[in-house]
């Protein structure tokens, strides 16, 4: 019974009622999270873009409508930057994703962080108008070492903000901004995929036959 009730659950949560997860774990994200899609964007040609799944507009500081696509190599190759306010190397500004179709997670990596002394911020709005603001930070003194962001809901994602600083909430523009390996999902959170649905009808199904016969079997005896 157990096997059905994760599908079943979904269908009885209360309307307007907002449920939301966010992962630091990439293989949570993906074995929670239905219809993943991903982007290394190791297709996307360097220089500036306005989207990555054609479902968000990318908006960077300077670059009108655009972020930058740079080589950022130490094995990771194309990431996605914030347009640099003022020159500096740690002068970047916000990565702003806003969403023009419905979609109900989205994660990527966090490049260039260094342990205790910089920090990734991310801002997630919901349709509706509802924010929530999340801090993420490396374990490790390895700048090069990627750390994970991911968030799903039952509501649709209006936007996410996403920008590096010295301090948890920090000001926009005193640290690099780079993010990579892209991820989103245009399904609500518990609800199942087509997949699901169908083996949650033949088990509906069969349930239903063997509820039958086991009456049929008491009418006779």
């Amino acid at each position: 019974m157990k096997q059905y009730l994760k599908f079943i659950i979904p269908l009885l949560l209360i309307p307007g009622a907002t449920s939301a997860t966010v992962y630091t774990d990439r293989t949570a994200f993906n074995s929670a999270v239905s219809g993943v899609v991903n982007s290394d964007l190791e297709a996307l040609p360097l220089g500036v873009t306005t989207t990555v799944f054609g479902v968000e507009t990318i908006a960077s500081g300077s670059f009108a409508g655009g972020g930058l696509i740079t080589d950022y190599g130490n094995g990771f190759g194309h990431a996605l930057s914030g347009a640099t306010s003022g020159g500096g190397e740690n002068a970047f500004d916000s990565l702003v994703f806003t969403f023009t179709a419905p979609i109900y997670a989205f994660a990527f990596d966090d490049l260039d962080l260094t342990a205790s002394s910089e920090f990734a911020n991310i801002r997630v709005t919901l349709q509706g108008g509802a924010t929530s603001l999340f801090n993420l930070s490396e374990t490790d003194s390895d700048f090069s070492t990627a750390a994970f962001f991911g968030f799903s809901s039952n509501t649709a994602l209006q936007s996410v903000e996403v920008w590096s600083s010295d301090t948890a909430g920090g000001a926009v523009g005193t640290r690099a901004n780079l993010v990579d390996n892209l991820a989103i999902s245009r399904i609500p959170t518990g609800v199942p995929e087509p997949s699901a649905w169908a083996t949650l009808i033949l088990g509906f199904g069969l349930a239903g036959s063997a509820l039958r016969r086991t009456r049929k079997a008491v009418a006779t005896a």
